[in-house]
């Protein structure tokens, strides 16, 4: 059993003792009164008893009435022996006393139940003015201490409540401002005016019931807050406006912050601008600086390519002399000697012609052999490895093709190899060999460079292709390898790698 239904079995026991107990207690005291005033209990008067039911019945209701009724005529006709059953008046008298004394007592009852009635009725009233004040203040306890300023316009327009937030927003007591209307006090911000009164009709004219706002409000001191307003109409059946409900959240901090971040970001992308400019002009240089050096490498391939030929030419002309003086010179000397000055001129222009082509870019992909563009790269360069004594050895498989840029896949080589060469020169390693391979693997293309310098560093090996990163100094720009990769990975949808082999390092392309 709860404590509620112990509770209301006692008050239940208790309201039953007492109006019981008031029906007993007052028979007892007329008969008391009978019994000291015998003329009391006399038939014709009854004196003693009349008050007795009315008591019973006035507090505890029907049943004790009833009781008090009954006790009185036990207490007249039994205990007292009033009673003469021959006597039809008094029988009568008796009829009429208890017929009498039951309708006092049923009104009293209900006189009893409507009070008791009225005073429920009062008591929940009470309880409920005390619950609904107590809501109130609960309410605007939390509407006061929220950040939301709650602001309340009547049919006329003027101002019905106003917060204690709206105070702490906009600076102005409440007493101030109620009664108002919006022109009455600074309030709206000028270049706001429009905006808030387009707002404002069309929640007067049922138009837009809920209508969002941000705009810019004056405080009591002058100054300018920003504010968004959530703001709702309630108008009545026949379309009239009954009141307005704004709800305000100053958002001048975020506001701030974000026109402080907007200049930030402005500024920064002048500085991202600024600084992008700057590194473009730095790519231009470097790659100005790479040309240059490619064009001085391929001058000084040129010139192990001429230096040969140069010299038999030069030998030719000496010889010429050397006969013309000895007397043994003659028309058969002249045009073999011319002969072969123009296969060495011939043999030097075709070298130009290869250079030229071999640094042209090619304009769309076309098939090519692996092997005859290995070769091309490699006879670029051959005399000037055979200058630094560096052995060239090539295992090409014929039936290596690959559909792509060719001219820019034999800079990829030429790159590498030239690469391969600095690193053996560098390091003067006597019996420099660099292997060149081709071969084809489920359908892929492999080449593979490898050179027995002793291999890329392990603290670097992972940064060779990344831009501007250089081992060679001032000697080098540090784009060669980033171009070869991004040539082979993104040109050619290939890879390139590199790892350390047994005697040096390993490129490997695949495609």
């Amino acid at each position: 059993m709860k404590l509620s239904d112990i509770a209301t079995s006692q008050s239940t026991e208790r309201s039953f003792t007492y109006r019981y107990g008031i029906a007993v207690a007052a028979t007892a005291l007329a008969a008391l009164f009978g019994w000291l005033v015998p003329e009391a209990v006399d038939p014709e008067q009854y004196l003693g008893f009349y008050p007795a039911v009315v008591v019973a019945a006035a507090l505890g209701g029907v049943g004790p009435g009833l009781i008090a009724t009954f006790g009185a005529l036990f207490l007249v006709n039994v205990v007292f022996d009033r009673f003469n059953p021959s006597d039809h008046g008094e029988v009568m008298r008796q009829v009429i006393w208890v017929a009498a004394s039951v309708g006092v007592s049923l009104l009293a009852g209900k006189l009893r139940t409507a009070r008791h009635r009225a005073e429920r009725e009062a008591a929940a009233a009470r309880q409920g003015d005390e619950q609904l004040r107590e809501l109130t203040q609960r309410l605007n306890y939390h509407i006061d201490n929220s950040p939301l300023a709650v602001i309340e316009w009547g049919p006329d327009m003027r101002l019905t409540r106003w917060s204690g937030a709206a105070e702490r927003i906009f600076g102005w007591k409440a007493g101030e401002v109620l009664g108002k209307r919006l022109e009455d006090f600074r309030w709206i911000y000028d270049d706001d005016s429009p905006q808030v009164a387009q707002v404002v009709s069309d929640l007067q004219n049922g138009k837009n019931p809920s209508r969002f706002s941000a705009n810019r409000n004056y405080r009591k001191d002058g100054s300018v807050v920003h504010c968004e307003w959530y703001n709702s109409s309630l108008l009545d059946d026949s379309g009239n406006l009954r009141s307005i409900l704004s709800l305000a959240l100053e958002v001048t901090d975020r506001i701030k912050l974000e026109e402080a971040l907007q200049q930030y970001s402005e500024m920064l992308e002048i500085r991202v601008a600024e600084r992008t400019a700057e590194l473009r002009e730095k790519d231009r240089l470097l790659l100005y600086q790479s040309r240059l050096a490619i064009m001085g490498e391929m001058l000084n391939n040129i010139a192990h390519q001429w230096r040969q030929p140069l010299n038999v030419l030069g030998l030719n002309i000496q010889r010429l002399a050397l006969f013309y003086e000895t007397g043994d010179f003659s028309k058969e000397l002249l045009d073999s000697s011319t002969r072969d000055a123009m296969k060495l001129i011939h043999h030097m222009s075709q070298t130009i012609d290869d250079f030229r082509n071999f640094f042209k870019p090619d304009k769309e992909k076309s098939d090519f052999s692996v092997a005859s563009a290995i070769q091309q790269s490699i006879s670029l360069v051959v005399d000037g490895f055979r200058h630094h004594q560096i052995a060239l050895k090539t295992r090409l498989d014929g039936n290596a093709r690959i559909n792509g840029y060719p001219n820019e896949f034999s800079q990829v080589i030429l790159n590498i190899l030239q690469n391969a060469r600095d690193a053996l020169v560098e390091r003067e390693i006597a019996d420099g060999t660099i292997t060149v391979t081709s071969t084809v693997r489920d359908g892929i293309s492999v080449i593979t460079i490898s050179d027995n310098a002793g291999g890329i560093p392990g603290e670097i090996i992972d940064n060779i292709f990344e831009p501007y990163f250089s081992t060679k100094g001032m000697n080098g720009t540090g784009i060669g390898l980033f171009l070869s990769k991004n040539i082979i990975e993104t040109n050619m949808g290939g890879s390139l790698t590199v790892r350390n082999g047994p005697d040096g390092a390993e490129f490997m392309i695949e495609i």
